[in-house]
């Protein structure tokens, strides 16, 4: 079993690893081809693979936040989660309140209270719902909230004991999400931590057992391709499967515990890879350079698709443009800018908090 000690001092175990942010631009574009056919409404209306993007991320979150605490942990608590809570908060809020708050001073921010408090998914699910160029803000009311409540859980925790935590954990997910199921199928409530954390919880075992070295027995090639075969077995039936009330009652629920399995396993293997196939792809400048500027993309991408209606509203021959490929033009742009002079600058900071002999890759 590798040690605190000895992983602290491991520069390979805590190194900054690109492949991961171009797996961050995959899931954002997933969730953007998904979001210009709800806006756009053209056949990209159908594309069912927006949740996976999602999923995605939850992952990722769950498996870098996981690596980050363990491997940065003093053995002073306090110390620990203030260091943990202020290098989030310059990474999150900034970009983030920023926007809500332009929102507000346009009056184009519905629920403004449950925005700026991080309550919006609770919000919808108590509505049954909610359309609108700010719904994919559940997803981070849902990282804000696990991001409170998991750190103190797992550093409360002895390290012997924390895999035993995280297992509990997700039982008591995938039973949360049978229940809601069953109970709350008028509602989206697949937007409520306690179902869709299971995500979170499968990434943070993935990030428990890399750092404790159970995982560098097996090449992260392979451990990639289950991954990847087991996500298209699960699109398989999620695709025929489509009319949810025609499923065998607990047939979505194990697909659910499929999808986070399997991804936890890609992300696990793009970690452990040294496959130069994989590398070469996955660490593509372009494509990881994309992926760092990924938060921004899924923050903006909505109101580019409002942006692209507007012209056509006022240049009705702006219709013959590809609408997708302008709001993703002005996406990328705008995160750009968003990165190079706000988020990067703002990160600085970070440097007055920085965490004791790593350089960890931002969740």
């Amino acid at each position: 079993m590798t040690t605190e000690s000895s992983i602290a001092d491991n520069p390979e175990q805590l190194s900054y690893k690109s492949q991961l942010d171009t797996l961050r631009l995959i899931a954002v574009m997933l969730v953007f081809h998904f979001h210009a056919g709800v806006f756009l409404q053209h056949n990209g209306n159908q594309f069912p693979y927006g949740a996976l993007g999602v999923q995605i991320f939850f992952v990722l979150s769950g498996f870098l936040i996981t690596r980050i605490l363990e491997a940065n942990q003093t053995g002073d608590l306090l110390v620990d989660l203030k260091t943990f809570y202020i290098r989030r908060c310059l990474r999150i809020f900034p970009a983030y309140y920023l926007l809500i708050t332009l929102l507000l001073l346009i009056g184009q921010l519905p629920f403004p209270i449950y925005q700026f408090t991080y309550l919006f998914n609770l919000k919808v699910f108590l509505d049954k719902g909610f359309t609108g160029t700010v719904v994919h803000f559940w997803s981070l009311c849902v990282e804000e909230q696990f991001y409170l409540l998991y750190p103190l859980a797992l550093l409360l925790t002895t390290k012997r004991l924390r895999i035993y935590l995280l297992g509990i954990l997700i039982v008591a997910s995938m039973v949360a999400n049978v229940i809601a199921g069953k109970n709350f199928s008028d509602r989206p409530y697949y937007m409520l931590l306690p179902v869709c954390g299971q995500f979170l919880l499968w990434g943070c075992l993935a990030g428990h057992v890399q750092l404790r070295g159970w995982s560098n027995k097996i090449d992260g090639a392979y451990l990639f391709v289950i991954g990847l075969v087991l996500q298209a077995i699960d699109q398989y039936f999620v695709l025929t499967t489509r009319n949810f009330s025609d499923m065998n009652d607990l047939f979505w629920y194990r697909q659910y515990t499929l999808s986070a399995v399997s991804i936890a396993l890609m992300v696990l293997g793009l970690w452990e890879t040294k496959n130069t196939f994989l590398l070469k792809v996955f660490n593509y400048r372009p494509f990881a350079y994309l992926g760092k500027i990924s938060y921004g993309i899924y923050l903006y991408h909505p109101f580019a698709f409002v942006i692209y209606m507007l012209i056509c509203y006022f240049q009705p021959a702006f219709k013959a443009v590809n609408g997708e490929l302008v709001a993703l033009i002005v996406t990328v742009v705008w995160s750009i800018l968003s990165w190079q002079f706000f988020e990067s600058r703002v990160l600085t900071l970070k440097e007055r908090f920085a965490y004791r002999g790593e350089t960890p890759q931002a969740a």
